[in-house]
């Protein structure tokens, strides 16, 4: 059964913040991102496209879709326990990637002796239909919590230069922030 929870969303809005919350419970287990989640070729070619989890290729391989372009995947961080040698002999004997996933967050799981893994990167929000789909049907379980953070349109936070524009007319002199609203700053 897999017992993940998936944290996706836009940059900045507080998904870093969740998964602190969600690592405090003892039951669930939050490691950095591993960006395992964001490559959709994973989804629907595993067999032909595994191999790139630990090897990356600038002419192929393993590539992200979105606003965040990740070759490949980043699982060899202590957290997780893992080693190149250990995780090469792993990645073959997983059918799937439910499968590989419940494997890998396995060693961290039981490190804190927890039952639910969380991974978060923002853009698991591009596959969230991917995982969802593969990790219910698939393996034909219970579908794992698919949390997602996002802001309404148009809020400012979306816009790092809109923050760092507020950020300057709120340090002008009154007069100065006036003219901001019309137009210098915009």
């Amino acid at each position: 059964m897999v017992d993940g929870i998936l944290i996706g969303g836009s940059p900045s809005t507080g998904s870093s913040v969740l998964v602190n919350m969600l690592n405090r419970h003892p039951d669930v287990v939050a490691g950095p991102e591993t960006y395992l989640f964001i490559h959709p070729k994973l989804y629907t070619e595993w067999p032909a496209y595994r191999w790139f989890l630990l090897h990356r290729s600038k002419w192929g391989g393993l590539k992200s879709i979105g606003w965040f372009r990740k070759n490949g995947a980043d699982l060899l961080d202590p957290f997780y326990g893992w080693t190149q040698e250990s995780l090469s002999a792993e990645i073959p004997q997983a059918l799937d990637l439910p499968a590989f996933a419940e494997a890998f967050f396995s060693k961290s799981r039981k490190g804190k002796d927890a039952s639910r893994w969380v991974e978060k990167s923002p853009s698991n929000a591009l596959c969230l239909d991917l995982f969802s789909t593969t990790f219910r049907v698939e393996r034909s379980c219970i579908p794992p919590e698919t949390l997602t953070t996002r802001l309404p349109p148009l809020f400012p936070a979306d816009s790092p230069r809109l923050r760092l524009l507020r950020l300057i007319s709120s340090t002008l002199p009154l007069p100065l922030r006036q003219q901001g609203r019309r137009g210098i700053f915009a």
